[in-house]
């Protein structure tokens, strides 16, 4: 094999697994990064987002262990972590450094639990082409993915919007990270050639078409610029979008329209997030009409 050739994400999940646990596992399940077409910072208000999942994904291979313990072990960070019992534990994030994204693993494992579906001691492996901190949504690719084969494992009837719930409740209590549903909704759902118009205030879905590679390419392209949603900033702008709508009145931002914006007496600070909440809304709109109407000029 040449130093340049790429294993296929899949490969590398089982064979990190075979490596790390020995033999093979009992599911392998897929979910796929994302990217916000329009929409940004406005799930959170109940607003309208329109997502398309990309091909990038996290493989996660699951199977029952028979040593009592949880296990989890990430390929790409190359890092082993030991989790506690899923019915014992809290919503606090406990691992830090190299092992914080376990924290998220120990979420989805929880969240079965407060289901009522007993978890017995598993051993979990996975792989990823998602880019860390891209904005791209590698973290609701590992949630989507292990709760996606957990659930297959221990024949627990979940998928669609609730399996979305669950991974958006473990990155916000387990993570650390006030999330709205964008991300596991878009990795969870997500369907070839399409963009998925969401409203996040009733979690309704409509797939929009996406034109083919032969006539449009989407291009998404690595500033360099990295982040972490744990990092504070994105608790911040919540925190900032949440007292905008009590200064203005509303119970979410997606309530004001322009004319009653243009009215308030708003800080500098809430007004511009205000705007930005009700234009980008707005565009959204637009976007998807404009997708629906094959409509490349926009």
């Amino acid at each position: 094999m040449s130093a340049t050739t790429k294993v296929p994400v899949a490969v590398r999940a089982l064979e990190s697994f075979a490596r790390r646990f020995g033999g093979r596992p009992t599911v392998l399940a897929r979910a796929p990064g994302r990217v916000t077409l329009i929409g940004e910072h406005v799930d959170y208000s109940d607003g309208l987002v329109l997502p398309i999942s990309i091909d990038r994904d996290c493989v996660a291979a699951v199977r029952v262990s028979n040593d009592g313990r949880w296990r989890a072990w990430s390929d790409d960070l190359q890092s082993l972590a030991e989790l506690p019992d899923p019915a014992a534990a809290s919503g606090a994030p406990r691992a830090t450094g190299t092992a914080a994204w376990s924290n998220l693993a120990l979420g989805v494992l929880a969240g079965f639990a407060r289901e009522g579906v007993r978890v017995p001691p598993l051993e979990m492996s996975f792989a990823s082409d998602v880019p860390l901190g891209a904005g791209l949504s590698s973290s609701a690719a590992l949630t989507v993915s292990l709760a996606t084969a957990v659930a297959e494992v221990l024949s627990a009837p979940l998928f669609g919007i609730p399996l979305a719930r669950m991974c958006q409740e473990a990155e916000s209590e387990f993570g650390g990270v006030p999330c709205g549903m964008l991300d596991p909704l878009a990795s969870a759902l997500g369907r070839a050639d399409h963009a998925m118009l969401i409203d996040c205030r009733s979690l309704d879905v409509r797939f929009v078409p996406f034109p083919p590679a032969s006539r449009v390419a989407l291009l998404v392209f690595d500033s360099g610029v990295h982040r972490s949603l744990s990092d504070g900033r994105y608790a911040e702008r919540r925190h900032e979008v949440e007292d905008t709508a009590r200064a203005a009145g509303v119970g979410m931002l997606r309530d004001l329209d322009e004319t009653k914006l243009r009215t308030l007496k708003l800080p500098a600070l809430f007004e511009r997030r205000a705007r930005h909440v009700v234009r980008e809304i707005q565009r959204v709109q637009l976007a998807a009409n404009a997708l629906r109407r094959d409509d490349m000029e926009l």
